[in-house]
């Protein structure tokens, strides 16, 4: 397949303090940061993040580009040795409104979910995408992949199973579909998986409870994670550790996000940013070491572009840190007029994080996908 190099790619290292935010070493001493950029020319600059390989090597997402109808639409991609390429996923042999939603520890293997590009009334289908060959479709049923483990092995999302039908919860094993609710209820979806796809987690109707919960699937049974200390009216587990001892989502407490842990059978709820009016916050991923990433809800205003979200980060200690603020003033790192939005994901080791930002230029709002890597 035929590269592109990038439009803008900026990157920037720095030394810098000691600072324990919960990486291996404990002591960060450099840092780098790469903005990846889009593919397109025109004044549609937006490029999404959504996971990175576990050595690093390998981002993946999607990106703006001018189409029949809209006038853009979404191309995956994937990102690697500083350029971004075009997966050129088709569907009916049509170019396809799709993302890249993960990738397989080593970088082989990027699962993701493909739309008819003419907006026809064309359920979603999701997709496997293996070495630079043409993308593979799941065609038994309207589905969406929003994950794949670390060994490529297992994929996970949702189907749907009748039309309008919200979907249940769903993998894929050596390309053979199972429902991870046998009742096919609907109403669930999985989001992530361990790095050999035993442990599957997601969100899923509670009965007993009636209301959504935080669900992690595993030998054939569902589990859901519980938390005892207050009333909430929902919850959702968003990322598991590779080695599948950490757990980590959303729970809606008194009508606002928290974000959670789920260690050794308890759910702990994750600190707020000191000194930001956080009104939500939400954890999408989790190192084998405990190191989180994710998001918090705050006020819109001009610091951050109107877009009320601030890209955090969790220590051991369960203490949340502005990774913008982090960067730009513990790290002196320039990040050239971009504010980190949300932290998507993360490595097994914690030394590897992506995610998006935002910044305005000639009264535009532009959006691209980033990387940083610890040293």
């Amino acid at each position: 397949m035929k590269k592109i190099f990038i439009l803008v790619a900026v990157v920037a290292m720095v030394a810098c303090k000691k600072v324990d935010v919960g990486v291996p070493v404990n002591e960060i001493k450099s840092a780098k940061i790469i903005f990846l950029g889009t593919l397109d020319s025109s004044e549609n600059y937006y490029s999404r993040a959504n996971a990175v390989s576990d050595d690093g090597e390998v981002i993946v997402g999607s990106f703006a580009g001018s189409g029949p109808s809209p006038s853009y639409y979404n191309n995956a991609f994937y990102y690697k040795d500083g350029q971004m390429t075009n997966m050129n996923v088709y569907l009916n042999q049509q170019l396809a409104l799709n993302t890249a939603s993960d990738v397989s520890a080593d970088g082989s293997l990027i699962v993701g979910t493909g739309k008819d590009a003419i907006m026809s009334d064309f359920e979603n289908l999701g997709f496997r995408y293996s070495n630079g060959s043409p993308a593979t479709y799941y065609p038994e049923y309207t589905s969406t992949i929003l994950g794949v483990s670390a060994d490529g092995s297992t994929a996970v999302g949702a189907i749907a199973i009748a039309k309008d039908n919200f979907g249940t919860a769903a993998c894929w094993r050596n390309n053979v579909i199972d429902t991870l609710n046998k009742d096919l209820s609907s109403g669930s979806r999985a989001f992530a998986s361990s790095e050999d796809g035993s442990k599957i987690v997601g969100f899923s109707y509670n009965a007993q409870t009636s209301k959504s919960n935080a669900s992690v699937w595993s030998e054939g049974k569902v589990n859901f994670l519980e938390y005892s200390k207050e009333p909430y009216s929902s919850s959702s587990a968003h990322g598991i550790s590779n080695n599948g001892s950490l757990i980590v989502g959303s729970i809606n407490i008194s009508d606002r996000s928290r974000a959670f842990i789920w260690r050794e059978g308890v759910m702990s709820l994750l600190g707020d940013l000191e000194d930001v009016n956080a009104i939500g916050q939400i954890a999408n991923d989790v190192s084998n070491d405990g190191r989180i990433v994710g998001s918090a809800s705050v006020l819109k205003n001009e610091e951050n572009f109107q877009s009320g979200k601030v890209a955090v980060m969790w220590n051991k200690n369960n203490e949340a840190i502005s990774l913008q603020k982090f960067l730009s003033d513990e790290l002196d790192l320039e990040l050239n007029g971009w504010f980190l939005t949300e932290a998507v994901d993360i490595t097994k080791d914690g030394s590897k994080i992506v995610g998006n930002a935002i910044k305005l230029k000639n009264g535009k709002i532009q959006s691209t996908g980033w990387y940083i890597e610890f040293i």
